[in-house]
């Protein structure tokens, strides 16, 4: 199945981009794109215990389950105003 990650706040500056498309298998959940992630730039985990997360416009957990076409966002703190 493949879903439309977008990087918000310091996730954007780490990773260089506003979103990607990515591939998993059926059963997967928000946990699996982190730890893709987190393979790609270990500083990114960092963030996984504070982070907003929100599938399809509606707050989520890492445990939310993804499905084909979802929109996951993936959204650190912010500092600042």
């Amino acid at each position: 199945m493949k879903v439309k990650v977008k990087f918000f706040s310091t996730y954007r500056d780490i990773f260089g981009r506003h979103a990607e498309d990515m591939e998993f298998p059926d059963n997967a959940t928000v946990m699996d794109i982190l730890t893709r992630l987190e393979s790609e730039k270990p500083e990114s985990a960092e963030y996984h215990n504070v982070m907003q997360i929100a599938v399809n416009w509606e707050r989520a957990t890492k445990k939310t389950p993804i499905q084909n076409g979802d929109e996951v966002a993936l959204i650190p703190p912010v500092i600042g105003g």
